[in-house]
């Protein structure tokens, strides 16, 4: 026996009412998940902005995937032009050369950062020593997936370069 005509429209609503509440609980979930990802973003970009050195993170196809404000100002290339590029074909005045087998090494069977002084030209044309200190990207299950290089020049004292002299009351909490 087949219900009542009367239940079977309102068996639809409650279906399609159903399926509608699904639906908003779903686009409020992706709403929500995509504003986390978006402060995560913008997280992310404030710390890369707030590093005093360029900073540039390739995979394990030396792909860049992240180049900041410094390392723009350093080489002069924009971080449209350099994301998705192979780090060593970018023209940024670093000698591939000796940059290449530091990357394997960190990639490869890299514990540690590797540091080296590197001879460059930056990208007023001018001859410079940078310091790049080259780290493994440890994503999944500690292997390294890519390298992070951390760039800054090198003044030959050891001491990193500061932009502008700390304020006293920050330097007595340090």
């Amino acid at each position: 026996m087949s219900p009542p005509r009367r239940w079977v429209g309102r068996s639809a609503t409650w279906t399609s009412l159903t399926g509608l509440s699904s639906c908003v609980a779903t686009n409020d979930e992706l709403r929500e998940r995509t504003v986390q990802l978006d402060e995560a973003n913008a997280f992310q970009e404030a710390i890369l902005a707030s590093v005093l050195a360029g900073v540039a993170v390739v995979d394990g196809d030396l792909q860049v995937l992240v180049w900041n404000r410094r390392a723009e100002d350093l080489w002069g290339l924009r971080r449209e032009e350099a994301i998705g590029q192979h780090l060593l074909n970018l023209d940024i005045g670093l000698p591939t050369d000796r940059l290449r087998p530091l990357l394997r090494t960190a990639m490869n069977d890299g514990a540690e950062p590797l540091e080296t002084v590197l001879p460059a030209v930056n990208r007023q044309g001018r001859s410079i020593a940078v310091r790049v200190v080259c780290t493994p990207l440890r994503l999944r299950n500690d292997q390294a997936s890519g390298a992070i290089l951390v760039m800054e020049p090198d003044d030959g004292d050891g001491a990193r370069p500061v932009d502008s002299a700390m304020p006293s009351e920050a330097a007595d909490a340090v």
